[in-house]
């Protein structure tokens, strides 16, 4: 926050802090009763990279229910940062969760979407 004002410092944890209350809340109404913080704190940088709390909470609602999605929500957010539209990333990601792939599979999903994304952005630009 290099530069940032003290309002703006505050502003982004408000917002940081309502975005982890979100994951926390759409895990717990998903099905999940004592959601790891961990697991939280990677949920709200999804949502800051613009998944939505309703997409989360689908996400959750269709993951094995012993499965940690830490992962998971990795690499939503990289899929996001990358530009690939959140859409696209929760629906990769969710397909992964729902066919019970290992955490490998799912970090590898991230390196090729990803790659398949830098390549496009280049080629176009």
């Amino acid at each position: 926050a290099k530069g940032a004002s003290e309002a703006q410092v505050l502003a982004a944890a408000g917002k940081y802090h309502a975005q982890m209350n979100a994951t926390h809340a759409a895990m717990v109404r998903a099905g999940r009763e004592r959601p790891q913080q961990d697991e939280v704190e990677r949920g709200a940088n999804a949502m800051a990279r613009g998944v939505t709390e309703a997409q989360l909470e689908t996400m959750v609602r269709r993951a094995p229910s012993d499965r940690s999605l830490v992962v998971a929500f990795d690499v939503l957010t990289d899929l996001a940062a990358r530009g690939v539209p959140v859409t696209q990333a929760v629906t990769q990601v969710q397909g992964k969760l729902e066919a019970r792939a290992t955490d490998g599979a799912i970090r590898e999903l991230g390196a090729t979407v990803g790659a398949g994304v830098s390549g496009a952005v280049k080629k176009g630009g």
